[in-house]
């Protein structure tokens, strides 16, 4: 009963309601009919059609009544049209509260505008124009479009549409316009209403972003195309969102351009949203972007692909892009405030950027809790042009999350910077990573680990790292106080830039393997590291744990060796290092193939246990381990480990300073009884060789013999070669003695008292001058070469200076003839040999007169000179004749004395004295000369005119030298040199054997030059020795 009354109740009420609706269709024709129905009040219900009529407006309309719907309908959209004429910005204006609109198979040119409208449709519709909906929506406000074209068509509007309320489009076109500044539809969902697109197409034709998202509810966009659009005021080319949460799948993205942030999408949340819990989560899925760039620009934007800022959650998920460049700009993806990124099966291929940060990924002001993750990702053809220091791959500062898990990373170029680099405190994991080919034009750090404060650590995880391929690498990794694993990974083709310079500059050696700061935790594990070549290995400054376990070292090279531990320079210093259960083989090193120790704390310890070392080699000394401090005895061990050395006479095994500098091996008995040399040490000792002399006996004078040589042994007792490869030595690398002997006061050594080691150290044939008696002469190292210091640096032989009067007689002159005070034994010689009497003395020569020519040589080329310069009053004088005269006179008087004394010698009769003194020859010439000099300065006194100009036929002027008639006597004199020609000519055909004086004289010219070389090595030259 109650049942049916309820019934009869509805029925009653549905009937009285139905009674009170009015509906009303008509036909338009033209505007009036238009606006005359459509304001008005007689209907609740108003269908106007426009049948087949393009209906021109010339006003705005406002629609005030309250109609309860209105439905507008064409017959079709390209034969029905409302066409506003005068202004684009004339439309229909919805002021009434309206319950629904529709607008069906119509073209519309003009602005609609709607308030208080609870449902408007677009159906089969064109739009000219633009839109805008209530600012202030209830949650029941519907918006729909199906089968929509919209082309923007305004005038000086930033949003084309502007929209609230709850809205829904499907398969629609919208497109941009110029005169649109800002977006082509902007949606405000006011945290209540949601949006969702399906099935559209949005072209922003370079100048618009296609849609603005602004605290959705949920917005939901699928299966749609987003082209060309473009962002340059607040980011994000194709969709920009903001407060929302926001699902994108199945969509394309090309050519979609931002000159901020966001190529494809920006999203960000305000402040007041950034410190809340939730975070508004963003969902692309199954989409596809191409191209993203704008020729026109010259973009400095970062986030090719998407911009988050705020507290947001972006996942992307069956994702590609291709062919996205930044421009001015860089990175794929960035990342501000306390957000997350996620990337799920991801493909990106040809990326690039040109500005600071990473080409896929930047973050910076981020708060802990942010992350950034890629799970299956394939990134190929790379490229960083920035010129300055940025990453081709990541650049984070702090506070962030990172995670690679089963990516593959390939082809990827920068110019210089890093291929990772981030800042901490921050977490590193690459899992199951595969790298391939990076390279870069300068030195590159490949990962970078920044500490921004002593408290803060970062934390590295690489697991199942694989890596091949790295060129121009100043480091492979670089950290400065971390905690870093590395497991299960394999490291191939790893190179510093200096292996493919010439250069030798210290800056293009400063490049590691691993560089490592203070209180760092390194461990590596069941790792493969193949093919490496850098500078140093593995160096920490202090303080640090490295520990390796099951490794593999092969085929590589470090020039300062792969362990170095050297605290003076801040390498490696109170370092524990643990080698367990790993092989070598093939590691090459110049001092040291795995280790070099060159000095070790107290709180330094480095074990090798189980290891096997197979053929790695140095360049110098140690083909496994070197070591100068006298700590490694009780602080390097070698546990249990085998060796299969490369034989190297310089310790194929172990090179030491000492045999107290040598580490611990634990079989070291059987090592040195199954390897020649296995261990070897600095030389202890310099001693004579087995085939030399140890005595020797000459006279006074005498040079010692060439067979008394010295070479170096060390603790072993092991002969040291000495290099003698002086294609490849500097000065530092040559063993520079001095010779000695032990009484200066009764003998000194004259030559070469200084020389170097070439195979041996080989005493230079000096000549000893002293009084008879024996001595010791000594061989005393100056400079060690290669070679460290030792003390046991000098060695002797006996040297007996025989008496020259007792067992030369007659036959022997004995006298000081060296000028240092002792007398020489030596036989007279005579050059040229004396044809009527006997050699008495050496006869000796020298190059004065030599001397002579050559300065007069020089005075007649600058008369000469002089000449073609012009002639003043002051020329005449000093250059035109004295330069010209006193030439003349110390060549042509030189030759004169000279073949007068040889006159004199063989010309002249016996009966008469035939020497003639070099005094006396030297006193001819100056006189000579000083006849032209006084001759000067008498005509100075006497103010002679020796300048006179006088005039050409021409009428110039030109200037002439005339003299006194004294002048007369001077050229008289100058003639007188002319006998010169005499005496040439008379002992032109003596027949004599006489070696020119220039040439008996070079040798002593020689020895004063090693003379002076000897004193530039010696910085306390002997008293004894004289130049």
């Amino acid at each position: 009963m109650m049942k049916g009354s309820l019934i009869y109740f509805f029925l009653i009420s549905y009937f009285i309601l139905m009674s009170n609706v009015y509906s009303f269709e008509r036909n338009i024709n033209n505007e009036d009919e238009l606006i005359h129905n459509l304001n008005s009040t007689e209907y609740n219900i108003l269908e106007i059609y426009i049948d087949n009529k393009s209906i021109d407006i010339y006003k705005e309309i406002k629609i005030n009544n309250n109609i309860q719907k209105l439905l507008i309908i064409g017959s079709s959209k390209d034969s029905s049209i409302l066409r506003f004429n005068n202004s684009i910005s004339n439309g229909l204006i919805f002021n009434s509260f309206i319950q629904k609109i529709t607008f069906k198979n119509i073209t519309i040119y003009g602005h609609l505008e709607f308030h208080n409208v609870n449902n408007v449709l677009f159906e089969d519709t064109i739009l000219n124009g633009s839109i805008i909906s209530n600012d202030k929506s209830s949650k029941n406000e519907l918006i729909q479009m199906n089968n929509f074209i919209y082309n923007a068509f305004i005038d000086f509007k930033t949003t084309c549409i502007s929209l609230y309320g709850n809205v829904k489009i499907d398969n629609s076109y919208f497109y941009g316009n110029s005169l649109c500044t800002d977006n082509i539809l902007s949606y405000d969902g006011e945290n209540i209403n949601n949006i969702d697109i399906s099935n559209s197409y949005f072209n922003g034709i370079y100048t618009n972003t296609c849609i603005g998202i602004n605290n959705a509810n949920e917005s939901n966009i699928t299966s749609s195309i987003f082209e060309n659009g473009s962002a340059y005021n607040d980011g994000g080319g194709a969709i920009h969102a903001k407060n929302s949460y926001s699902f994108i799948k199945n969509c394309k993205f090309n050519n979609n351009f931002s000159s901020t942030h966001g190529g494809l999408i920006y999203i960000e949340t305000n402040e007041t949203n950034e410190h809340i819990n939730e975070k508004r989560n963003v969902y692309i899925l199954n989409s596809i972007q191409h191209k993203t760039e704008n020729i026109n620009q010259s973009s400095k934007q970062k986030g090719l692909v998407a911009s988050v800022k705020g507290n947001v959650n972006l996942q992307i998920e069956n994702f590609y892009a291709e062919d996205l460049h930044a421009g001015k700009g860089i990175s794929a993806f960035t990342l501000k405030g306390i957000s997350t990124i996620e990337l799920k099966n991801v493909k990106m291929n040809a990326i690039d950027g040109s500005n600071y940060g990473g080409v896929l990924f930047t973050s910076n002001e981020e708060q802990i809790g942010s992350e950034f993750k890629v799970t299956n990702g394939t990134f190929t053809n790379f490229h960083q042009y920035q010129v300055n220091e940025a990453s081709s791959f990541i650049y984070s500062h702090q506070n962030i999350n990172i995670s690679l898990n089963n990516c593959t990373i390939s082809d990827i170029n920068g110019y210089k910077g890093y291929f990772i680099h981030i800042g901490s405190p921050t977490k590193l994991e690459l899992n199951s990573v595969k790298i391939e080919n990076h390279f870069t034009k300068k030195d590159c750090t490949f990962i970078r680990c920044e500490s921004l404060s002593k408290f803060d650590k970062n934390v590295l995880i690489f697991n199942d790292l694989y890596v091949d391929g790295l060129d121009t690498v100043k480091e492979f990794v670089y950290i400065d106080s971390e905690d870093i694993s590395i497991n299960n990974s394999y490291l191939n083709r790893i190179r510093s830039s200096y292996i493919y310079s010439l250069s030798t500059d210290d800056k293009q050696k400063d490049n590691y393997f691993f560089r490592m700061g203070s209180n760092t935790n390194l461990s590596i594990s069941y790792t493969n590291l193949n093919n490496i070549h850098t500078y140093y290995g593995i160096v920490s400054r202090t303080s640090s744990n490295i520990i390796i376990e099951n490794c593999t070292f092969e085929y590589s090279n470090y020039d300062k060796t792969l362990f170095r531990i050297d605290p003076k320079n801040n390498i490696n210093s109170k370092t524990n290092f643990t080698v367990n259960n790993s092989n070598f083989y093939m590691i090459s090193a110049n001092n040291g193939g795995v280790a070099s120790i060159i000095e070790l704390d107290e709180e330094s310890m480095i074990i090798f246990n189980d290891c096997f070392i197979e053929e790695t080699s140095s360049m110098n000394y140690g083909g496994v381990i070197y070591s100068e401090s006298k700590l490694t005895n009780s602080h390097v061990f070698f546990n249990n480990c085998e060796f299969i050395p490369e034989y190297n006479d310089r310790g194929s095994i172990s090179y030491a300073h000492c045999i107290e500098s040598e580490p611990y091996f634990s079989n070291a008995d059987e090592l040195k009884m199954e390897y020649d040399y296995a261990f070897s040490t600095n030389p202890t000792k310099i001693a004579l060789s087995s085939e030399s002399l140890d005595s020797i006996s000459v006279f006074s004078g005498e040079s010692i013999p060439s067979n008394i040589d010295a070479e170096l042994y060390d603790d072993y007792g092991i002969h040291r070669f000495i290099s003698s490869n002086f294609d490849t030595m500097t000065f530092d690398d040559i063993i520079y003695f001095r010779v000695v002997i032990n009484d200066t006061n009764n003998a000194v050594l004259l030559g070469d008292t200084i020389s170097f080691c070439k195979d041996k150290c080989s005493f230079p044939q000096v000549k000893v001058v002293g009084n008879p008696g024996n001595y010791k002469l000594g061989l005393i190292l100056i400079t060690y070469g290669h070679f460290h210091k030792f003390e046991n640096n000098a060695v002797f032989v006996d040297l007996e200076i025989r008496d020259c009067i007792s067992e030369h007689k007659n036959n022997y002159n004995y006298k000081d003839i060296e000028g240092y005070g002792f007398k020489s034994c030596y036989k007279p010689k005579c050059s040229p040999a004396c044809v009527h009497g006997k050699c008495e003395d050496n006869n000796q020569s020298s190059i004065d007169f030599m001397i002579f020519i050559l300065v007069g040589l020089i005075l007649q080329c600058f008369s000469m000179f002089e000449i073609t310069n012009g002639q003043k009053k002051n020329s005449c004088r000093l250059f035109q004749y004295i330069f010209k005269n006193i030439g003349f006179s110390l060549v042509y008087g030189s030759m004169l004395v000279k073949t007068y004394r040889i006159y004199l010698i063989f010309m002249v009769k016996k009966k008469i004295n035939r020497s003639m003194k070099k005094k006396n020859m030297i006193l001819i010439v100056f006189g000579i000369c000083m006849i032209h000099l006084l001759s000067v300065f008498f005509w100075i006194i006497i103010q002679a005119q020796v300048y006179t100009v006088k005039s050409a036929n021409d009428h110039r002027t030109y200037s002439e030298c005339k003299y006194p008639s004294s002048v007369y006597l001077c050229i008289g004199i100058s003639i007188n040199i002319i006998v010169t020609l005499y005496y040439v000519y008379i002992t032109k055909f003596l027949k004599m054997n006489i070696k020119s004086e220039m040439l008996t004289n070079g040798s002593s010219d020689i020895n004063k030059i090693n003379s002076s070389n000897n004193d530039l090595i010696q910085k306390k030259p002997e008293s004894s020795q004289k130049s």
